[in-house]
């Protein structure tokens, strides 16, 4: 069986006009119910408490699929993070890859025109230009819905940059520029410590 890299694969979707999102949540579906194959080169595994890590060569698990959405940057290098624990632990995946013919049926099953790996694809109902910079509420109201679908992370440290660029994209998706991230780690990083008091 032929494989291609996480960034092949969602470069083909992108290439057939599928938007990033609905390109992501179909891969991401199709490993999960396991009629897409998938391999990756290593997993390195994170004890809750941060012990580890311990390199494992097996496969992924089909659970982990549950443990995302991740950001384009993730699908560009291979480098996958469960974002919320597996049994206890954080599995970080390296080297992600697809079955290079499930990627091109689902592409051709899905596809429209045009789309590009640079940005997801925005629907704008404005005039082409500069998206508006996000607004607090926009952004607060993403990280809620945000921790609401997907939980708190397990560890703060390293994951506040994950959980920025999953809020970016997020924005992205509605046509609003998201903030820098030097104005939102303080934030996200109180809403995980209040949350979780």
């Amino acid at each position: 069986m032929k494989y291609v890299t996480s960034k092949a694969a969602i470069e083909s979707m992108l290439e057939a006009g599928v938007p990033f999102e609905e390109a992501s949540d179909a891969i991401v579906l199709r490993a999960q119910a396991a009629s897409l194959e998938y391999d990756a080169n290593r997993i390195l595994i994170y004890d809750e408490d941060g012990g580890g890590p311990w390199y494992k060569e097996a496969s992924v698990p089909s659970e982990f699929w549950m443990k995302g959405p991740w950001p384009l940057a993730a699908w560009k290098t291979g480098e996958f993070r469960s974002l919320t624990s597996i049994r206890g632990r954080v599995l970080v995946v390296s080297g992600m890859k697809f079955e290079e013919d499930g990627i091109a049926s689902l592409a051709a099953e899905l596809g429209r025109s045009g789309s590009s790996l640079s940005a997801p694809s925005v629907d704008r109902k404005r005039s082409p230009g500069r998206p508006p910079k996000a607004s607090w509420p926009d952004f607060a109201e993403e990280l809620a819905m945000y921790f609401h679908e997907f939980g708190l992370p397990v560890q703060t440290t390293g994951e506040i940059a994950s959980v920025h660029n999953a809020i970016a994209n997020r924005l992205a998706l509605r046509g609003i520029e998201g903030p820098d991230p030097r104005q939102t780690n303080d934030l996200i990083r109180r809403t995980i410590d209040r949350m979780r008091s």
